[in-house]
């Protein structure tokens, strides 16, 4: 079976799912991320191999995401309201437990390519259209904020990321390094992981939507010192800064229209 067969096969209706947040992750999803990942049970980040690391399961965007930002993210994403399923193989990756952390606490993060973020830039502002149109052609099914469904834009699949430490005294650590694992080969990479201590790009599975809303929490993060990232992502965080704030938009919106609904329905019973 070829990879990207077997990608198809697995990310088949696996964005859309009942949307619980005590929803057990599914049995099976370590088998599922060890088929789609090019290197089998390793961490993403370190290589290091799970038969003798301590590895995770570590969900991109987090289980404890507001409701409103999973609200946003079902419409621009053109998912029915109420079904997006954070435990879909395309919100999960295996993670060293350092790592996990880290990412958790927004010490870092992944980056799409530009131009995937400039495909997502269009789409979120274009009813999730492909780069070109503007339009939803006759014929196209859309969810109820008029979307189409995600993968029209960015089909599911593997596809670039690169790895950003976010260095400083309250964050990644300056000292820190990185280091990863090829075969028998450990390579080290420091900060500010740029030259030859750039850290080589990641082949994923994950989708660039929640990957960039991730991002965008962790370049946005209020911080007691500064802090900074590699020069060669920087173009990519003011894209995925003008994608949050996009989606964040859409939640004030969702929310907005939420409490209104509530303060009618309140009237209604008084009356």
């Amino acid at each position: 079976m070829s990879h990207s067969t077997l990608c198809s096969q697995l990310f088949e209706d696996t964005t859309q799912g009942k949307y619980r947040r005590d929803r057990p992750l599914p049995a099976d999803i370590d088998d599922r991320l060890a088929k789609l990942s090019f290197a089998g049970f390793t961490g993403i980040v370190t290589g290091y191999d799970g038969m003798l690391e301590d590895l995770q399961v570590a969900h991109i965007l987090a289980q404890a995401t507001r409701l409103k930002f999973i609200r946003a993210l079902e419409q621009v994403m053109g998912i029915p309201v109420s079904k997006l399923n954070l435990h879909c193989v395309s919100n999960v990756c295996f993670m060293q437990l350092s790592t996990h952390l880290s990412f958790d606490e927004g010490e870092a993060y992944l980056s799409p390519t530009k131009e995937i973020l400039e495909r997502v830039w269009h789409a979120v502002n274009n009813c999730g259209l492909p780069l070109g149109q503007t339009t939803v052609p006759p014929g196209v099914a859309t969810n109820e904020a008029g979307y189409v469904p995600y993968d029209m834009a960015i089909p599911d699949g593997i596809r670039e990321y690169d790895f950003v430490p976010v260095v400083g005294e309250a964050a990644w650590c300056p000292c820190r390094p990185v280091v990863r694992q090829d075969g028998e080969e450990h390579t080290v990479y420091k900060a500010p992981f740029e030259g030859v201590n750039r850290i080589p790009a990641l082949m994923l599975h994950l989708n660039p939507y929640f990957v960039v809303m991730h991002a965008y929490g962790v370049l946005v993060k209020d911080r007691e010192s500064p802090v900074t990232i590699p020069e060669h992502v920087r173009e990519q965080a003011d894209l995925i800064k003008k994608i949050g704030e996009r989606i964040h938009s859409v939640a004030h919106t969702w929310s907005v229209s939420q409490a209104a609904l509530r303060e009618k329905k309140a009237a209604e019973k008084t009356h």
